[in-house]
């Protein structure tokens, strides 16, 4: 199967299922699967979408991290769009998404709704096709270094990008499991978490870390912490290091172009070398708002900086270019 088939994602699951297929996918507070039963499960919801004629596009209130991802390979195979809603959005704005979700894609190309803050412009809902989804989660988790039967755990609800494509699909496409932690998941908890899972990956957002700084005691720390959302901001950072002292990369990323850019050295300096598939480069006539350092050495193709205004980013093969919004470029790395 080709790297950019509709069905890649199913494939790779189905490739775990056939040598592992007890060993978990996808683990939430209340709920866990493991791969060959997530094939079964998605085959079968798919199945009885088809069955409809046409196949209407579908939307889930994203609250537990196993039935979205049920639902989600579960679209991807039956190639039909699918919409994330926040479990704990309100009824109106639920309504409101749906109604423009439900008018498929000029392109054709059925794939994950999200609701977008608007980087380049209002808050809207977007769409994903399923064969970028899949291609930009396998680059995503190669960034990590993920590898079969590693844990992921995300503290991010499960109707984010950074929690479904990153989280839940990233480490699908990688063999690995992902752990959807409940939301607001407090230190204590987080840290029993972390051993109980054997978490080899964390996910989180800076408000977190800030919150999870007082310390965690665990007996095996995971070997990449990874911030998205915003930028770790150096008093953010300092207080992590002096409570934890472990590592943490950042990550960037948006619901229209899904992850862009990872930092999986945790080197404090940026958000980390372009992912397969993306390109980065200096908008002409940028604004700088500091001015960047000197490349360093070994360092190669384009880097994006968050203090920096415009940066450009998009697929690598895309004729166009759209305004990250949140970071610029300069030198051999993003940062």
């Amino acid at each position: 199967m080709s790297p950019g088939a509709p069905g890649r994602l199913a494939a790779r699951i189905a490739e775990v299922a056939s040598t592992a297929p007890e060993r978990l996918a996808v683990v939430s507070p209340r709920a866990s699967v493991g791969y060959a039963e997530l094939l079964r499960r998605a085959r079968r919801t798919a199945d009885d979408w088809r069955a409809e004629s046409p196949a209407p596009r579908r939307h889930l209130v994203a609250g537990c991290a196993v039935e979205t991802a049920v639902a989600v390979v579960a679209a991807a195979i039956a190639d039909v769009g699918l919409l994330l809603l926040d479990a704990q959005g309100r009824p109106g704005e639920h309504k409101r998404v749906r109604s423009i979700f439900r008018t498929a894609p000029p392109t054709g190309a059925a794939g994950l709704g999200l609701t977008s803050s608007g980087v380049d412009g209002p808050p809207k809902c977007v769409e994903r096709p399923w064969s970028a989804v899949a291609s930009n989660a396998a680059a995503f988790a190669s960034a990590l270094g993920l590898g079969e039967g590693e844990v992921v755990l995300c503290t991010t609800p499960p109707h984010h990008s950074y929690a479904v494509c990153g989280g839940i699909v990233g480490s699908l496409m990688a063999g690995a499991t992902c752990v959807g932690a409940a939301r607001r998941t407090g230190p204590a908890a987080l840290a029993a978490a972390l051993d109980r899972h054997r978490v080899d990956v964390l996910l989180s957002v800076p408000l977190l870390y800030q919150w999870y700084a007082g310390g965690l005691a665990v007996a095996r720390p995971p070997r990449l912490c990874l911030s998205a959302g915003s930028p770790f901001l150096p008093d953010q950072r300092a207080a992590w290091e002096r409570g934890v002292g472990w590592p943490v990369g950042e990550h960037f990323g948006t619901s229209e172009h899904g992850m862009l850019t990872v930092d999986a050295e945790g080197r404090a300096d940026g958000v980390g070398r372009a992912l397969a598939g993306v390109g980065l480069a200096v908008a002409p006539g940028a604004r700088w708002w500091w001015r960047p350092p000197a490349p360093r050495a070994g360092c190669s193709g384009p880097t994006a900086r968050r203090r920096h205004w415009p940066a450009r980013a998009g697929p690598a093969t895309s004729a166009g270019w759209t305004p990250t919004a949140g970071c610029g470029c300069s030198g051999g790395r993003a940062e």
